[in-house]
């Protein structure tokens, strides 16, 4: 079951039993419990997401998306062509060169970072050369957590529904933490969540359909505590 930020903020207050310190923020305590549920293992929901970046003519740079990490891969959509990464520093020396290139295929890509007032990180591509049309990136990268704004009680955090769980026990129990109260039992019940939801993660594979080529037979293995895939060919 989903919630959203304001009622997992109202589950910390209940955890703290009084009003939390002034001083604590509670929405940015839920950020750092979701940043820690995020990083606790190599989720397969997290990796190969997909994106598409507008640029207008005479664009040097768009914000990526709010949950970015890593970007894998980025190519101009339509043309299968990949755009090639460099230095930020690199970027710039090239623009000072030439700013733009007839037909406005971007060769070229760097990726930076800002921290904006709330505390959230926003990731920034940063292209050359400057398109001189409007055109279409499409990329794939790797997700994270992203940030909740202060006082956005209705926002929604970017996990799946089964995460929830976890991801209010560890807000309540970064919260009792900070109030230098004991989180144990919620620390208790949020590893209990993560261990059942590293099992399942680790259970989970893509249906892809019947094999070509003279594979028969797809089945999934578990020995040893790893999991992998196992092909029978004729």
């Amino acid at each position: 079951m989903s919630m959203n930020a304001g009622q997992i903020i109202e589950m910390m207050k209940h955890a703290l039993g009084a009003k939390p310190d002034p001083r604590l923020n509670l929405y940015r305590t839920l950020n750092s419990a979701g940043i820690k549920l995020v990083s606790a293992h190599r989720w397969s929901w997290l990796e190969n997401a997909e994106a598409l970046i507008q640029f207008a003519a005479g664009q040097e740079s768009a914000d990526l998306p709010a949950d970015f990490v890593i970007l894998s891969a980025l190519a101009r959509k339509g043309q299968g062509s990949a755009v090639r990464p460099v230095t930020l520093e690199r970027i710039v020396t090239l623009r000072a060169s030439s700013s733009s290139l007839s037909g406005g295929l971007v060769t070229h890509y760097a990726v930076s970072s800002r921290r904006l007032s709330s505390g959230a990180v926003v990731g920034t591509l940063h292209v050359w050369p400057t398109p001189s049309a409007a055109m279409t990136l499409s990329m794939v990268y790797q997700r994270g957590w992203a940030d909740i704004a202060d006082n956005d009680a209705g926002a929604v955090p970017g996990v799946p529904a089964q995460f929830f769980p976890a991801l209010m026990h560890k807000a309540r129990a970064e919260a009792l933490l900070l109030e230098n109260q004991t989180e144990g039992a919620d620390e208790a019940a949020y590893q209990k969540e993560l261990a059942k939801l590293i099992h399942e993660d680790g259970l989970r594979q893509i249906e892809i359909g019947p094999w070509r080529g003279g594979a028969s037979k797809y089945e999934r293995c578990d020995g040893d505590g790893v999991s992998f895939e196992k092909i029978t060919w004729n």
